[in-house]
């Protein structure tokens, strides 16, 4: 193993898993490390293909991608997406004693089961909203009929559209028909839990943890809906704002007293492996955060616009972790706001067309960062592979200055077959030590 000579990290070939935009962003930024010797991705997509070496193994094929790694004299694997943490990727890649940022299938599970990700809240204690847990629909629907507003979630993995907010009865039997019995999110709503309904802000927190301690990433706010004025369905998110302010001081260090310190000694006390990365969805409430869900890996778009404002060498941080070594309590951010929207195929998140042109990429202005999202190149052309398709970056002194300068860029350009959001950071606010 070439990731430690003298103490110190040095000449490191890293393995980034997956093929969306994420795993796009944290290419483009692992790339800007002294560190790198080389820089792979499986199977990555036509905007990575650009930073480093795209290898055809898909995520989920764990076995195979170690032995690629194994073969290829991987240093570190940082693994993007869930399915594969949730599928046991760590403890394949360490039978081969290969390095790699991910949680075990345990610490995942944290993200692939939202009750017990429930359990584990209760047991140490970290702020959550109340739920009751069903995998009878009939149940289900006798408990949330009188019970509304609510919060309906499937339990397993669904792609970020699991969870329905129910503002009324109607709405509430109706998610719950559509998870048990439509079959809408598949067997991810076998199971799904019925949740008070939290008044607040939304906000995505990151923390980076080594096993025993961690780091404390930033924030973001994301956008689930599809549509303007967040109409329409639920999606994996159409974008993101990160900024400075986004929460207060105060209101950071209890985010770290009472979500992340207490999930790291609960995972130390029940001998969960956890180096990787802990995401928390909260909400803002008048009571203080309270944890909507955890997910075992950055967020997507919310890593497209966190990683730019990064000021810190991102493959020494992750090395560190994978080595159980981190030594920073928090990481530094620049001063400065960024904004992202999503490009989607009409449709999304419903049923969408593949392989139709993006228009000219090549003439953007340099300051608008394109993360591409399971793209292809056929007939000189970039073309979606996935709903999707690019998140677009900008940066600047404020939230508008960025928000301007992103659509700006986005709306002299014809989308063909594509839409994105108008409203991202529009009328954006910091959030205050507590909403009032």
């Amino acid at each position: 193993m070439r990731i430690r000579v003298c103490g110190e990290v040095h000449s490191v070939r890293v393995l980034v898993i997956g093929s969306g935009a994420r795993e796009h962003a944290l290419g483009w930024k692992l790339k800007q490390s002294p560190l790198l010797e080389s820089l792979h991705f499986a199977p990555g997509n036509a905007g990575a293909a650009a930073l480093g070496e795209n290898v055809p193994i898909q995520s989920d094929d764990v076995h195979a991608l170690a032995a690629w790694a194994s073969r290829n004299r991987i240093d570190l694997t940082v693994v993007g997406p869930e399915n594969p943490l949730v599928a046991g990727i760590a403890a394949v890649f360490a039978e081969k004693n290969l390095p790699l940022l991910g949680p075990s299938r345990e610490g995942a599970l944290l993200e692939g089961s939202k009750a017990i990700a429930k359990a584990f809240c209760s047991r140490h204690g970290i702020p959550t909203a109340a739920a009751a847990i069903f995998d009878d629909a009939l149940e289900a629907r006798a408990y949330a009929r009188d019970r509304a507003p609510l919060v309906i979630k499937a339990d397993g993995l669904a792609l970020g559209k699991g969870v329905a907010v129910c503002r009324t009865p109607a709405e509430a039997l109706d998610a719950i028909d559509a998870f048990m019995v439509r079959g809408a999110v598949g067997e991810a709503g076998k199971k799904i839990l019925v949740e008070s309904f939290l008044e607040g802000e939304e906000v995505s927190a990151f923390a980076l943890l080594d096993g025993k301690s961690f780091c404390y990433l930033g924030e973001a706010r994301d956008y689930k809906r599809a549509g303007d004025g967040d109409s329409g369905p639920n999606t994996g998110g159409m974008g993101s704002v990160s900024a400075p302010g986004l929460v207060s001081a105060e209101l950071r260090d209890e985010i770290c007293r009472t979500v992340f310190a207490p999930a790291v000694e609960g995972m130390k006390k029940e001998s969960i492996e956890y180096k990787g990365i802990l995401f928390a969805g909260m909400m803002l409430t008048k009571a203080g955060p309270r944890v909507l869900e955890f997910n075992a890996r950055l967020g997507d778009p919310e890593t497209q616009v966190l990683l730019p404002r990064v000021d810190a060498d991102l493959l020494s941080l992750f090395a560190s972790a994978a080595n159980g070594n981190l030594s920073a309590a928090s990481v530094p951010l620049k001063n400065a706001a960024a904004v992202g929207a999503v490009i989607a195929a009409e449709g999304y998140p419903g049923k969408y067309e593949k392989g139709n042109p993006l228009p000219d990429l090549g003439n953007f202005p340099g300051e608008i960062l394109l993360f591409h999202a399971a793209t292809s190149t056929a007939g000189g052309r970039f073309r979606n592979e996935s709903g999707r398709t690019l998140t677009a970056v900008a940066l600047g002194g404020t939230v508008d200055e960025a928000r301007n300068a992103l659509y700006r860029a986005l709306d002299g350009r014809r989308w063909e077959k594509f839409f994105y959001r108008k409203d991202i950071g529009a009328g954006f606010s910091l959030s205050p030590a507590r909403p009032s």
